[in-house]
């Protein structure tokens, strides 16, 4: 089996179709695999004839260009057989939403109006003539083909599935990278609250280890202190970036006492919802 592959594909589908490939190949037909872009990304030979590279890409992009980009309840209503020469079966691969990622392709082989280079088959099979119409091809289209066909079906089906349950091993792996990164700040926090640690020392500490999982150009803690019989807000802690003076610190109280009286728990401006609310 010979095979070109390109980066696209993650190890997981490249194992997946190569283990098919190793399955079509065994009939002696070909196997290919087109990306969204319509680029061929895995070519594998049987070795029985050679396939045209040019060809199946052209293929793929066609079949790219007919999907309407909708779910399929079954996979096989994505398989189509035809040509004049070549006799191609395709299946389009879905991913976990059901966008067409991938597209199959089985070249079966070239025939000459003789039956030269036929798809071979049990020995009680009919040969297929390749220049018939599309219907009398369908009518005698060979055990072997309708095998390979169903298979396709099914590894289309299952390509599908698979997507779908890495998306969701994905998700939860996030999620409990993200519970255990909450854990690991709760436990530093709580051991180092002791009332021998000085207030500034404890909240640097905080800061250092917010910094660990919050990619943020800087944070800053302001406390609230009287200083010769006047309250200001006095940078207590901080880490990165942070240009914090007297005006710009009694802005931002302002604007978490507003939002604190109108129920909220905290002052969020950010472009990544809606426009941002302040200069």
């Amino acid at each position: 089996m010979l095979g070109t592959i390109a980066k696209s594909l993650s190890s997981s589908q490249l194992a997946r179709l190569n283990k098919f490939a190793d399955r079509v190949n065994k009939f002696g037909a070909n196997f290919a695999v087109c990306d969204c872009n319509g680029e061929l990304v895995l070519v594998c030979q049987a070795g029985k004839f050679e396939s045209s590279p040019k060809q199946l890409a052209e293929y793929g992009r066609t079949v790219l260009k007919q999907s309407d980009n909708q779910s399929r309840s079954n996979a096989e209503d994505s398989l189509c057989s035809f040509a004049q020469e070549n006799r191609i079966l395709h299946a389009v691969l879905n991913s976990a939403d059901h966008t067409p990622t991938l597209v199959a392709l089985i070249d079966l082989g070239q025939c000459s109006a003789t039956g030269n280079n036929q798809l071979k088959g049990p020995s009680n099979q009919q040969n297929v003539e390749y220049g018939q119409r599309a219907d009398v091809l369908e009518a005698s289209l060979q055990p072997t083909s309708r095998h390979l066909q169903e298979m396709l079906a099914l590894f289309a089906e299952h390509f599908q599935d698979q997507q779908q349950a890495e998306q969701q091993i994905e998700m939860v792996s996030t999620e409990l990278a993200k519970v255990y990164e909450e854990l690991v700040l709760l436990y530093k926090l709580s051991t180092n609250m002791k009332v021998t640690v000085s207030d500034a020392n404890y909240l640097q500490m905080a800061c250092d280890s917010l910094t660990d999982i919050i990619s943020v150009e800087g944070i800053a803690v302001l406390l609230d202190k009287t200083i010769d019989d006047e309250k200001r807000l006095v940078l207590a802690a901080g880490s990165g970036l942070i240009d914090m003076d007297e005006h710009m610190a009694a802005v931002l109280q302002s604007r978490l006492i507003e939002k604190i009286d109108s129920g909220r728990d905290a002052l969020l401006d950010s472009e990544v919802d809606s426009p941002f609310n302040y200069d």
